[in-house]
Parts: structure tokens; sequence; C-alpha cells
């Protein structure tokens, strides 16, 4: 064969040729799949607004930093359970029934029996985003700013989450902004890593 060929399986590459492995950043990943995921609910509730409402131009944005004590809770036991099984998060049957019947569930906690029926519809939610991202999803804290990275991104959403009309976006961090403006309903329903969203004229 000519100079410096190989022969067949010969196939490597020479010492110090492979990039050196680096560690992933966890912060930057979960921020930006953070901001993929809020970009299209936003685009999805902006688009429910603009059919209940005409000429829409404007919009607020809000930023929940803290669950409620009963979700902090249910995350704690999702977590628990994890622990307590070889193969991390029990499947989503298993993991209601668990609710249903465990002593330390919070269903069963007696400051938390008005939010039973809430408290198994966020379980089932967070089951299937834990599915998607892994066990991270059960912090009860994330681990970047998320108002911080929306607004990094203000620009774009401004453009993007009504086709052909333009919005200008207020962006509210509620842990700093408690009485920011707009419907209570609204901003209720924020939570860490899902922003909510109020567009008016």
């Amino acid at each position: 064969p000519p100079s410096g060929a190989r022969g067949p399986g010969s196939l490597r590459a020479p010492a110090g040729v492979w990039p050196a492995a680096f560690d992933v950043d966890n912060a930057l990943s979960r921020a930006f799949q953070f901001l993929q995921k809020t970009a299209r609910s936003l685009r999805l509730d902006a688009m429910k607004d603009a059919k209940s409402k005409k000429a829409l131009s404007k919009a607020y944005i809000y930023v929940q930093r803290h669950y409620p004590d009963w979700k902090v809770a249910t995350l704690a036991f999702m977590r628990d359970q994890a622990a307590a099984s070889a193969h991390g998060l029990p499947d989503k049957k298993t993991l209601l029934a668990a609710l249903k019947t465990d002593a330390a569930s919070p269903c069963n906690a007696d400051a938390f029996k008005k939010q039973t029926k809430f408290i198994c519809q966020f379980a089932s939610f967070m089951h299937d985003y834990a599915a998607e991202i892994g066990l991270d999803a059960l912090e009860d804290t994330l681990p970047f700013d998320q108002a911080h990275v929306l607004a990094e991104s203000k620009t774009y959403f401004e453009h993007s989450l009504l086709p052909a009309t333009p919005l200008s976006i207020e962006i509210f961090d509620l842990a700093v902004s408690p009485d920011a403006p707009g419907p209570a309903k609204k901003k209720d329903a924020a939570d860490p890593g899902k922003p909510s969203i109020y567009c008016f004229e």
C-alpha cells in the first residue's frame, strides 16, 4: 500500500487526535430545554388568547421560582419513590397508587386534603416530564435564572408568539414582583419551569 496507508482492520486514530472529553454544563443544558419548551407553550397560550380577543399588542410573561407547599411535598414524595426503587421512578400507575395509599403521601396529609385531586394531576404531569428529561425534573428549584433566560430572548418572543402580530412584552419574576399587573389567575398558573402569559390590547 502507499506510504502512510493502513491495511484492512488497522483503522485507528493516531495518539492525541481524539478530542478530550468534557463535562456537560447541566444548568446550561436545562436552560436551553426550558427555552425551547417555553417558546412552544407560550405560543400556544398566546394563540388561544388571540382567538378570544381582538388586536392584541401587549403581553406579560410571569415567572415563578417556588412551588406551593403541596407541590413541594409531592415532588419530595416522588423523589423518595425513585430512591426506594432499583429502577428509578416507578411507572405512573404504581406511583399514583402509592400517592393514594402510602401514609407518607401528601394526599394523606391533613394540610393538603383540599389539593388531593390536584396532587395526582401534578404528579402525573411531572412523571411525564421526568421521563423526558430525567429525575432533575423533580427538583424544587431550577439551576438557572428563568427571567434572565427569557429576557435574553425577549425580542424573539415579541416577534414569534403570534403570526404577523408583534407583541410588546414585559417579564415579571413573581418572587421579586408579587404584585405584578395582570389577572391573578394568570399569575397563579406559573410554576418553576413553566411561565404563564397574559396577552391584551
